[in-house]
C-alpha cells in the first residue's frame, strides 16, 4: 500500500498528458482496492476495497477489472436493491468492454451472475437473507 500511495503521489490528479495518465491513476486505485480486499479476505468489511475500486472506476470507466471487481463486491456484500442495480451496471460495463476489445464472452457461471443481477435490478430487488448465488432452474439461491 505504501508503494501504491507513492505511485499515486506522482500524479494524484491523473493529469499526465493523454489518456495514459488517467489509466495509470485508475490502475493505481484498482491495485489499492485489490490489496485492501485481500487484507480483509474472509472478513465482511470491504469498505476500503469498494472505495478504491470506485475511484478506479471514476478515473477510467473502461477499466474492465475494476468494473467486474466492484460489481462483484456490490453483488456479494452490499446486497441492497440500490447496490444490486449498481452491480448490474458495472457488470454491463465489463461485458461491453470485453466485447469492445474483441475478447471471448464470460464463462457460463459468470454470465449467470450477470443475468441474475440484471434481473434483480430490473425488478428493483436485493438479495433474500442467506442466499449467496443465483437460483438454479428458478429455485432459491444456495445457502
Amino acid at each position: 500500500m505504501e508503494i501504491l500511495g507513492r505511485a499515486e503521489g506522482l500524479d494524484p490528479e491523473g493529469r499526465l498528458r493523454g489518456p495514459r495518465g488517467v489509466r495509470l491513476l485508475a490502475e493505481t486505485h484498482y491495485l489499492r482496492g485489490r490489496a485492501a480486499k485481500r487484507c480483509h479476505e474472509g472478513d465482511r468489511d470491504h469498505t476500503d476495497a469498494v472505495r478504491w475500486y470506485e475511484k478506479a472506476w471514476e478515473a477510467d470507466p473502461r477499466h474492465m477489472e475494476a468494473a467486474w471487481d466492484l460489481g462483484h463486491l456490490y453483488y456479494d456484500f452490499l446486497r441492497s436493491p440500490e447496490y444490486v442495480a449498481k452491480a448490474a451496471d458495472r457488470f454491463r460495463a465489463h461485458v461491453a468492454e470485453r466485447e469492445r476489445r474483441g475478447m471471448p464472452p464470460l464463462d457460463e457461471e459468470r454470465m449467470a451472475i450477470v443475468a441474475y443481477a440484471r434481473r434483480l435490478a430490473k425488478e428493483g430487488k436485493g438479495f433474500e437473507a442467506g442466499t449467496t448465488t443465483p437460483p438454479r432452474e428458478g429455485g432459491p439461491g444456495e445457502k
